[in-house]
């Protein structure tokens, strides 16, 4: 069945096989046909209301059915063991028209509205997690001095054929195509860059962050924090 919905204006037409949908689908065409039918007996008023009832019923039904699709890809990204079939889930789950609002709580119980406070927090328990609960490490240790074998531009290129194509950016937006396609110009200035890190214990802030998108686990109650599971991309 093809379901035409309206939003701010524009009409979006949605496919699906589900019988409930390609139901209610059918008795609204029939309603809308008897409406151009011109009967006079007809209480076209009633008529307009029932098409009415059903365009929400169909609403209704499209969400459940979204909710459904897009919980099952949620749990295939934090069941499977695949990273090709994972990251394909998760471009599923981003092109889906919605993406579900995480819940967030605070200490005492109550529901974040404010999606910045909610990052915080975020941010905050899953710097613990992955910390345990240690300080964390200097980059570096000891003074400033270059490597004994600085990294070279051909170990930079051995390493980026290695990378897979179609991943997701991290925080420094480079691209795996960019590196791994490259001309050897870029894998010198690459590796000098690497290099000058050691030279002058100095390092680059996005080679060490990830993006953290949080995923509602599966069967667990919303709002707690351990509810949600991390889906890193850096």
């Amino acid at each position: 069945a093809v379901v035409s919905t309206q939003s701010t204006g524009s009409t979006k037409r949605v496919h699906t096989n589900d019988s409930q949908v390609v139901m209610l689908v059918a008795k609204r065409h029939e309603l809308r046909l008897s409406l151009n039918n011109n009967n006079p007996d007809l209480d076209r008023k009633s008529v307009r209301k029932e098409i009415n009832l059903l365009k929400n019923k169909i609403s209704k039904r499209l969400k459940v059915i979204n909710d459904d699709i897009a919980k099952t890809l949620a749990e295939e990204i934090t069941s499977t063991d695949s990273s090709r079939r994972m990251f394909e889930a998760v471009r599923q789950l981003a092109d889906r028209k919605k993406p579900p609002n995480i819940c967030v709580k605070d200490d005492d119980g109550v529901t974040v509205g404010c999606d910045v406070k909610k990052a915080q927090i975020l941010r905050d328990y899953f710097e613990k997690q992955y910390n345990n609960g240690e300080e964390i490490l200097d980059a570096f240790d000891g003074p400033p001095r270059p490597l004994k074998l600085p990294i070279s531009s051909v170990e930079v290129e051995w390493a980026s054929k290695k990378l897979k194509n179609g991943r997701a950016t991290g925080p420094d937006e480079i691209p795996n195509e960019l590196l791994r396609y490259a001309g050897d110009t870029y894998h010198s200035a690459y590796a000098g860059m690497i290099n000058t890190c050691f030279e002058t214990n100095s390092y680059i802030d996005s080679l060490g962050e990830d993006i953290i998108t949080p995923l509602q686990k599966p069967g667990k109650p919303k709002g707690p924090l351990k509810s949600l599971r991390p889906l890193t991309l850096s």
